[in-house]
């Protein structure tokens, strides 16, 4: 049987990470997925985080500059440009990465979901998508303390937003709550209370000597080298919880 030129579209994953609150993790959990796919050349890293630039500064050390990019998708008044981010998403179907994992800033985020919600929906923008062969998923990354309620918040009303359209999946930053068995309790509620299948926890570093070398490593940009054998068993841990995230 003759295939059809829809047929012959290379399929595409692409994952969207988003938190309209700062701070909350986002360029960890991106950074933490580029150690786990270094040497996996079929991902391309992009960073739309133009605030800080986090990721495109940090992930070139690990995956290579030709494997990280960064565009602004901004006005000069923090405005999401529509046509960029539509025009950064068509690219994507001609470039020769089958993953691509786009790390956003917090206006960028809050602006792409007001996008959803007031310019195209999100079944729409599946349907569009779809053609150029693009299965795109959302991660929200959820932090705990003074910031949970605000980044719940978000969640929420992005779920409502979406209404299932796209997938959404929920990442409880471990780290940023007073323990994991606290983080435990929000994820269940988030699962039950929210209608939500995909949540998991990430980033349980923990407070020991160990886990504070592994922060060092993240925020001078060392190598794995340099830590410990508990560091590298603690590290090595946190990477297979990323890794079984779907």
């Amino acid at each position: 049987m003759q295939k059809t030129e829809k047929s012959l579209i290379e399929k595409k994953s692409v994952k969207l990470i988003m938190q309209a609150k700062g701070g909350v993790g986002k360029s960890l959990l991106t950074w933490l997925i580029a150690n786990n796919e270094k040497d996996n050349t079929n991902v391309l890293f992009i960073d739309l985080d133009e605030s800080t630039k986090t990721s495109s500064a940090r992930l070139k050390s690990i995956v290579g500059e030709d494997r990280i990019k960064s565009f602004k998708i901004l006005d000069d008044n923090k405005k999401l440009e529509r046509e960029k981010i539509i025009s950064l998403f068509e690219s994507l179907a001609g470039n020769k990465y089958s993953q691509i994992v786009i790390d956003f800033g917090a206006p960028e985020s809050e602006e792409f979901k007001r996008l959803l919600d007031y310019d195209i929906s999100a079944e729409e923008l599946k349907e569009a998508l779809l053609e150029f062969g693009i299965d795109l998923q959302i991660y929200v990354v959820i932090a705990g303390n003074d910031a949970f309620a605000s980044s719940n918040m978000f969640l929420r009303s992005l779920l409502s937003i979406v209404n299932n359209a796209i997938q959404v999946n929920a990442l409880i930053n471990v780290g940023t709550f007073v323990n994991e068995n606290v983080a435990e309790t929000n994820l269940s509620d988030i699962k039950a209370y929210q209608g939500i299948k995909n949540a998991y926890m990430f980033g349980n570093i923990g407070n020991s000597q160990s886990g504070k070398d592994i922060i060092n490593m993240i925020t001078r940009d060392s190598k794995l080298s340099d830590l410990g054998l508990m560091g590298k068993i603690r590290f090595n841990k946190v990477l297979k919880e990323v890794a079984q995230i779907d």
